[in-house]
């Protein structure tokens, strides 16, 4: 398993802290630059144990590179690690063992140095899933040159809104120029997937990798990744949208825009749905129906911009549990993607066309 950045973390619900320094519900005990994602599991199930003495205390892991998806965030726990371990320095193994955040922390350190002395030589081969023959074999990395690790996310949990699998992605060239790319997963709760999966890429699709992951491709294949950038130019034309969903002119030429914002949006949205956030009321085909706030701020948030994502932080929200709370005929037609968001497609806001009266064959 590949070598992650970790973040070691206690929440105490604000009774324990540095003392004369600071105190806070959340302390940073450790920063590891050198541990797999099982060793620092293993880290953080020994300072539970420890912390068991004090009724209260939570201990969780925080992977480096989510942390460093908010550069505030990762620059905020680097230094607060920074002064822990000055912290450590300047005090006797006794003081440190007299208070609880610092005999949290000392565990922490004395068991990440535990982990480290377990660990077997570096070995050039590893068992890896082969995709192409559904076989467990051996992949051997002797010799060859590898771009990675890169980290991405599977298994979207909409209720947390976040990805439940990491996926911890290299890709490798062997001495005799072909390519394979190995991917291991490991579960947020339920901890490594066993062997990666290995599969076998041609120089174009490697190339391809390489330019959309952020590296430079070898200088023999280059030329295949042309195709893999992003072309400047004039803007392809627009498809037509219905009538319905493009005219914000009222009958009376006023434009829509130009009035002031009410509660109702009832002119500016197509009519099989509209909300008025003012009463929390909402009229899908004719039919009336109560919502929550929360409710009629997301379905406002469609209808403002029909058709598009909308992702439940840019509402302050838990979009998946507030479209749980929507009636049953309005929660049936909101679309959920992973890593999108929630909407209504623009077709399901067009109102149905009904004949006046029916033809029959004479």
């Amino acid at each position: 398993m590949s070598e992650q950045e970790h973040f070691l973390l206690i929440t105490s619900g604000g009774w324990i802290g540095v003392p004369g320094e600071y105190v806070d519900d959340t302390v940073v005990l450790a920063h590891f630059e050198d541990l797999s994602a099982d060793e620092a599991r293993s880290v953080r199930d020994a300072v539970e144990e420890e912390a068991a003495r004090d009724p209260g205390v939570e201990v969780w892991v925080e992977n480096g590179a989510e942390a460093q998806k908010k550069p505030g965030r990762y620059l905020n726990l680097c230094r607060r690690a920074r002064q822990m371990e000055e912290r450590l320095r300047g005090k006797t193994r006794e003081q440190l063992e007299g208070d609880s955040c610092y005999r949290l922390a000392l565990a922490a350190v004395e068991c990440a140095d535990e982990v480290r002395k377990l660990r077997r030589p570096p070995c050039a081969r590893y068992e890896v899933y082969d995709v192409e023959s559904g076989t467990a074999v051996a992949f051997d990395e002797g010799g060859t040159e590898h771009w990675g690790p890169v980290h991405e996310g599977e298994d979207w949990d909409p209720y947390e809104e976040m990805h439940m699998i990491d996926l911890c992605i290299t890709v490798y060239r062997h001495p005799d120029g072909h390519w394979t790319l190995v991917t291991e997963r490991t579960h947020r709760e339920g901890g490594y997937l066993g062997p990666g999966d290995a599969q076998r890429l041609g120089d174009a699709d490697a190339a391809d990798w390489l330019v959309r992951h952020g590296f430079d491709p070898p200088s023999d294949v280059a030329h295949l990744a042309a195709g893999s950038f992003f072309k400047p130019g004039t803007p392809a034309p627009r498809p037509p949208l219905e009538q319905s969903l493009i005219d914000r002119t009222d009958p009376a030429g006023n434009q829509d825009d130009a009035a002031p914002r009410s509660g109702k949006r009832s002119a500016r949205n197509p009519d099989r749905l509209t909300i008025d956030i003012t009463t929390n009321q909402a009229v899908l085909d004719g039919h009336p129906y109560s919502l929550t706030a929360d409710g009629a701020l997301l379905l406002d948030s469609f209808l403002r911009d029909p058709g598009e994502w909308v992702a439940g932080k840019t509402l302050d929200m838990r979009a998946e549990r507030v479209k749980k709370s929507l009636p049953k005929p309005i929660r049936d037609l909101i679309e959920a993607s992973p890593g999108k968001g929630h909407r209504i497609p623009r077709n399901v806001l067009v109102q149905p066309c009904q004949d006046s009266e029916a033809t029959t064959p004479d």
